[in-house]
């Protein structure tokens, strides 16, 4: 929820699919806005938006609200991709118990004469490789404020009374397709776009006798973009491969504690043959033979010269 410290209790959020959007700081939205440069406080946050998903502004102005300058009320006008979508005028003398929620523009059926709501939703941009000049200067001022929603608070003395408004035909929603060039790099991912949400019964409107704030009192800007979007904008960071062991089921690891506890309990008896010592012979080695037959009785032969000798033919 985006607040401003210097306004305590004003606070403004954005619901996407009826939960609360996660907010994510914006480090440049100072230096990059120019419309209301001249506000005097402002609140900049990223949020990611989803395809297809419907979308709500939500406002909580309790009583407790203090203004500086003498007023009554105060006004507010809802932005949706630099179009005026709503305006609201919250006197400060009735706090809101309950927040203040704008889900929707209303428009008029021209076919019956009532009025339709006209929910918000995120839309898909796709992005063509067209070099086509004209296409490229169009897209470029449809592009130019898209991925953004903004609320504006003025200070305001306002009638009590309360009055019909007279609603008009909205335009179409335009076409979600844009040159690629016109988006000058930018992550843009979606639009604001419009699901029809029904009859209801016309808005009222008080009559404001005097706007004291030329410029915002306070503007809070959330930049919606989809999450890789986010990422490539560095305003989340990329997510982690999955760790291995993480993705392994718990079957498997057990199975490969098994093995290696068998592979263990075999090492020691593998380590120990390992460690027999082999005896290598060296070539010049002498051999004894008289060991070989030390247990055994020689055999004497008599020559012809009556000399006796030991008989190494081995015949029995």
């Amino acid at each position: 929820m985006a607040i401003i410290e210097a306004i305590p209790g004003l606070e403004v959020s954005v619901d996407v699919n009826g939960e609360r959007a996660q907010e994510y700081d914006d480090a440049d939205g100072l230096e990059e806005d120019v419309s209301t440069r001249r506000a005097r406080y402002r609140r900049f946050v990223y949020i990611e938006s989803k395809s297809d998903a419907l979308f709500s502004v939500k406002l909580r102005l309790p009583n407790t609200i203090r203004l500086s300058t003498p007023s009554n009320a105060l006004a507010y006008k809802i932005y949706v991709d630099g179009a005026n979508k709503a305006y609201y005028t919250h006197f400060l003398n009735g706090g809101l118990d309950r927040p203040h929620v704008i889900d929707g523009a209303h428009d008029m059926d021209p076919a019956t004469g009532q009025v339709l709501l006209k929910k918000f939703k995120f839309a898909p941009v796709t992005t063509v490789d067209d070099a086509d000049a004209a296409r490229v200067r169009n897209d470029v001022q449809a592009a130019k404020n898209l991925g953004a929603i903004q609320v504006r608070f003025y200070r305001v003395n306002a009638e009590t009374t309360p009055h019909d408004i007279r609603v008009h035909v909205s335009v179409p929603d335009g076409s979600s397709e844009l040159a690629e060039k016109a988006l000058k790099g930018r992550a843009i991912s979606h639009k604001a776009s419009h699901v029809n949400g029904g009859y209801v019964r016309p808005p009222k409107a008080v009559n404001i006798t005097k706007q004291i704030d030329k410029e915002p009192l306070a503007v809070f800007n959330f930049k919606y973009r989809s999450r890789e979007a986010l990422r490539s904008e560095l305003v989340i960071p990329r997510s982690l491969s999955p760790n291995p062991v993480e993705r392994t089921s718990p079957d498997r690891i057990r199975g490969a504690g098994d093995v290696q506890e068998t592979l263990a309990s075999r090492e020691p008896a593998i380590v120990k043959r390992e460690q027999k010592p082999r005896i290598k012979r060296e070539v010049d080695e002498v051999r004894d033979f008289t060991a070989i037959r030390s247990e055994r009785q020689w055999k004497y032969v008599k020559l012809e010269n009556g000399t006796r000798a030991v008989d190494l033919t081995d015949d029995d």
